[in-house]
Protein backbone atom coordinates (compact mmCIF):
# COMPACT_ATOMS: atom_id res chain seq x y z
CA UNK A 1 0.00 0.00 0.00
CA UNK A 2 0.90 3.35 -0.76
CA UNK A 3 2.74 5.93 1.90
CA UNK A 4 0.62 8.64 2.70
CA UNK A 5 2.22 11.91 3.44
CA UNK A 6 -0.20 14.93 4.38
CA UNK A 7 0.36 17.89 4.94
CA UNK A 8 -0.54 19.87 8.26
CA UNK A 9 -3.23 21.78 6.43
CA UNK A 10 -4.48 18.51 4.88
CA UNK A 11 -4.72 16.59 8.16
CA UNK A 12 -6.68 20.28 9.77
CA UNK A 13 -9.01 20.24 6.87
CA UNK A 14 -9.78 16.48 7.08
CA UNK A 15 -9.83 15.81 10.22
CA UNK A 16 -12.16 18.81 11.13
CA UNK A 17 -14.64 17.97 8.93
CA UNK A 18 -14.56 14.26 9.92
CA UNK A 19 -15.60 15.54 13.68
CA UNK A 20 -18.40 17.74 11.99
CA UNK A 21 -19.19 14.46 9.59
CA UNK A 22 -19.29 12.04 12.96
CA UNK A 23 -22.14 14.43 14.98
CA UNK A 24 -19.75 16.75 16.37
CA UNK A 25 -20.57 20.99 16.86
CA UNK A 26 -18.21 22.99 14.66
CA UNK A 27 -16.60 24.02 17.69
CA UNK A 28 -15.51 20.25 18.97
CA UNK A 29 -14.80 19.56 15.48
CA UNK A 30 -12.20 22.56 15.60
CA UNK A 31 -10.53 21.42 18.57
CA UNK A 32 -10.28 17.82 17.07
CA UNK A 33 -8.08 19.40 14.26
CA UNK A 34 -6.06 20.95 16.44
CA UNK A 35 -4.92 18.02 18.51
CA UNK A 36 -4.45 16.12 15.27
CA UNK A 37 -2.07 18.53 14.11
CA UNK A 38 -0.32 18.80 17.56
CA UNK A 39 0.33 15.35 17.55
CA UNK A 40 1.41 15.56 13.76
CA UNK A 41 4.08 17.95 15.08
CA UNK A 42 5.18 16.05 17.38
CA UNK A 43 6.28 13.41 14.91
CA UNK A 44 3.24 10.79 15.87
CA UNK A 45 0.30 9.73 13.34
CA UNK A 46 -3.37 10.78 14.55
CA UNK A 47 -4.83 8.71 12.65
CA UNK A 48 -5.07 5.64 14.64
CA UNK A 49 -6.27 7.51 17.28
CA UNK A 50 -8.57 9.88 15.77
CA UNK A 51 -10.27 6.54 14.12
CA UNK A 52 -10.97 5.02 17.26
CA UNK A 53 -12.33 7.53 18.62
CA UNK A 54 -14.77 8.31 15.69
CA UNK A 55 -15.55 4.56 15.19
CA UNK A 56 -16.37 4.62 19.45
CA UNK A 57 -18.75 7.84 19.12
CA UNK A 58 -20.93 6.86 16.35
CA UNK A 59 -21.40 3.39 17.02
CA UNK A 60 -22.81 4.55 20.42
CA UNK A 61 -19.93 2.83 21.96
CA UNK A 62 -18.85 6.19 23.69
CA UNK A 63 -21.04 8.77 25.79
CA UNK A 64 -21.41 12.45 24.66
CA UNK A 65 -22.32 13.78 27.97
CA UNK A 66 -19.47 15.04 30.14
CA UNK A 67 -20.01 15.37 33.83
CA UNK A 68 -18.02 16.76 36.81
CA UNK A 69 -17.48 16.09 40.82
CA UNK A 70 -14.84 16.79 43.16
CA UNK A 71 -13.42 13.97 44.82
CA UNK A 72 -10.36 12.85 46.72
CA UNK A 73 -8.01 13.42 44.40
CA UNK A 74 -9.68 16.60 42.39
CA UNK A 75 -11.81 17.47 40.21
CA UNK A 76 -12.72 14.56 37.87
CA UNK A 77 -14.55 14.49 34.24
CA UNK A 78 -16.46 11.08 33.81
CA UNK A 79 -19.43 10.18 31.44
CA UNK A 80 -22.86 10.74 32.05
CA UNK A 81 -24.04 6.88 31.57
CA UNK A 82 -22.36 3.67 31.97
CA UNK A 83 -20.27 3.84 28.94
CA UNK A 84 -16.73 5.45 28.64
CA UNK A 85 -16.90 8.87 27.79
CA UNK A 86 -15.96 9.60 24.16
CA UNK A 87 -12.75 11.70 23.66
CA UNK A 88 -14.10 14.17 21.54
CA UNK A 89 -16.13 15.35 23.93
CA UNK A 90 -14.08 15.01 26.90
CA UNK A 91 -10.62 16.18 25.21
CA UNK A 92 -11.71 19.83 25.29
CA UNK A 93 -13.41 19.89 27.87
CA UNK A 94 -10.38 18.66 30.25
CA UNK A 95 -8.45 21.40 28.01
CA UNK A 96 -10.79 24.10 29.47
CA UNK A 97 -10.60 22.96 33.13
CA UNK A 98 -7.00 22.35 33.28
CA UNK A 99 -5.69 25.54 31.62
CA UNK A 100 -7.80 27.57 34.25
CA UNK A 101 -7.10 24.41 37.19
CA UNK A 102 -2.90 24.32 36.69
CA UNK A 103 -2.44 27.78 38.74
CA UNK A 104 -3.22 26.26 41.65
CA UNK A 105 0.26 24.14 42.80
CA UNK A 106 -2.19 21.37 44.05
CA UNK A 107 -4.30 21.04 41.21
CA UNK A 108 -5.06 17.84 40.24
CA UNK A 109 -7.81 16.68 37.15
CA UNK A 110 -9.07 13.20 36.75
CA UNK A 111 -10.81 11.87 33.46
CA UNK A 112 -12.44 8.82 34.34
CA UNK A 113 -13.15 5.87 32.17
CA UNK A 114 -12.54 7.91 28.91
CA UNK A 115 -12.34 5.40 25.58
CA UNK A 116 -9.12 6.89 23.59
CA UNK A 117 -7.25 8.62 26.91
CA UNK A 118 -4.42 9.35 23.97
CA UNK A 119 -6.67 12.20 22.50
CA UNK A 120 -7.45 13.74 26.09
CA UNK A 121 -3.64 13.95 26.07
CA UNK A 122 -3.55 15.41 22.66
CA UNK A 123 -6.48 18.05 23.44
CA UNK A 124 -4.54 19.06 27.22
CA UNK A 125 -1.17 19.44 25.87
CA UNK A 126 -2.35 21.55 22.96
CA UNK A 127 -4.53 23.67 24.67
CA UNK A 128 -1.81 24.21 27.30
CA UNK A 129 1.63 22.85 26.67
CA UNK A 130 1.44 19.85 29.41
CA UNK A 131 1.36 16.43 29.34
CA UNK A 132 -0.37 14.01 31.67
CA UNK A 133 0.87 11.57 34.72
CA UNK A 134 -0.75 8.12 35.80
CA UNK A 135 -1.38 7.07 31.85
CA UNK A 136 -0.09 6.53 28.45
CA UNK A 137 -1.57 7.58 24.93
CA UNK A 138 -3.27 4.45 23.97
CA UNK A 139 -6.44 3.44 21.92
CA UNK A 140 -8.20 1.82 24.88
CA UNK A 141 -10.27 2.93 27.79
CA UNK A 142 -8.71 3.91 30.23
CA UNK A 143 -8.41 7.26 32.64
CA UNK A 144 -6.08 10.54 32.60
CA UNK A 145 -4.80 12.44 35.35
CA UNK A 146 -3.11 16.04 35.57
CA UNK A 147 -1.11 16.92 38.13
CA UNK A 148 0.13 20.60 38.77
CA UNK A 149 2.87 19.41 41.38
CA UNK A 150 5.22 18.68 38.62
CA UNK A 151 4.87 14.77 38.02
CA UNK A 152 3.49 15.59 35.05
CA UNK A 153 5.60 15.62 31.88
CA UNK A 154 5.88 18.37 28.99
CA UNK A 155 6.06 17.60 25.56
CA UNK A 156 9.13 18.64 24.07
CA UNK A 157 7.72 20.43 20.93
CA UNK A 158 9.95 19.02 18.55
CA UNK A 159 8.61 18.02 15.35
CA UNK A 160 9.99 15.11 13.53
CA UNK A 161 8.66 16.52 10.07
CA UNK A 162 8.91 20.59 9.52
CA UNK A 163 6.00 20.42 7.45
CA UNK A 164 4.17 16.97 7.11
CA UNK A 165 3.07 13.96 8.64
CA UNK A 166 2.47 10.61 7.28
CA UNK A 167 -0.75 8.44 8.50
CA UNK A 168 -1.52 4.87 8.46
CA UNK A 169 -3.96 3.91 5.39
CA UNK A 170 -6.28 2.22 6.93
CA UNK A 171 -6.81 4.17 9.96
CA UNK A 172 -7.00 7.22 7.57
CA UNK A 173 -9.20 5.54 5.71
CA UNK A 174 -11.55 5.60 8.62
CA UNK A 175 -11.10 9.52 9.06
CA UNK A 176 -12.07 9.29 5.32
CA UNK A 177 -15.58 7.64 5.56
CA UNK A 178 -16.57 10.01 8.76
CA UNK A 179 -15.37 13.35 6.55
CA UNK A 180 -17.61 12.02 3.65
CA UNK A 181 -20.62 12.11 6.09
CA UNK A 182 -20.32 16.33 6.11
CA UNK A 183 -20.05 16.59 2.48
CA UNK A 184 -23.62 17.82 0.97
CA UNK A 185 -25.13 15.80 -2.05
CA UNK A 186 -24.85 17.33 -5.52
CA UNK A 187 -28.47 18.21 -6.25
CA UNK A 188 -30.46 20.68 -7.27
CA UNK A 189 -32.00 21.50 -4.20
CA UNK A 190 -28.90 21.37 -2.45
CA UNK A 191 -27.10 23.96 -5.14
CA UNK A 192 -29.97 26.26 -4.86
CA UNK A 193 -30.18 26.47 -1.10
CA UNK A 194 -26.41 27.72 -1.27
CA UNK A 195 -24.44 24.27 -1.50
CA UNK A 196 -20.65 24.57 -3.61
CA UNK A 197 -21.15 27.15 -6.47
CA UNK A 198 -24.81 27.22 -6.43
CA UNK A 199 -27.39 26.79 -9.85
CA UNK A 200 -24.96 28.50 -12.02
CA UNK A 201 -20.88 28.20 -11.93
CA UNK A 202 -19.29 30.69 -14.77
CA UNK A 203 -15.68 30.04 -12.72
Amino acid sequence: MAVLHLSFGELSFYCCRAAFGAGLSWGLAEDVAVAAVWLARQGRDPAPLLAAALVSLTDGAAEPSVKHEQSEIGTVLMADGKKPLSALVSGPSAADWWQVMKQDPAARLGVRNVDVPGWVIACIAARTGDGSTGTRPSDGPGDVVMSADGSGTRPSGETAHADHVTVDPDAWAIVQRHFRLSLVPSTDASRSAGAGAGLVDTD
